[in-house]
């Protein structure tokens, strides 16, 4: 093996392990999650869409006046159309 590559997996291998190490240190809702579909919005990107704080939006959705939503495992997600109809209605006419 030439010196090339035994740099090349020695720099692989410590990747490896601080990655493992970081996860390992990483609450579960810390975690990274695979990306969503572009139809649905996360939890963040609802409320950054919102104007609103992630809390904020969290206690609307406890209390039922948030936008509609629907959960995937541990994972909230807005249909993009239901916060699209929530905004909508909330508009004001004068």
């Amino acid at each position: 093996m030439t010196i090339e590559a035994q740099i090349r997996e020695m720099v692989a291998s410590l990747v490896r392990d601080e990655v493992r190490r970081a996860l390992s240190q990483m609450s579960p809702d810390d975690r990274p999650l695979p990306p969503v579909r572009e139809d649905y919005l996360t939890t963040k990107q609802a409320a950054k869409l919102l104007a609103l704080s992630v809390p904020t939006l969290e206690h609307m959705r406890q209390e039922g006046r948030g936008p509609a939503f629907t959960k995937a495992g541990r994972r909230v997600l807005y249909p993009r159309s239901a916060v699209d109809a929530w905004l909508a209605e909330r508009e004001v006419r004068r």
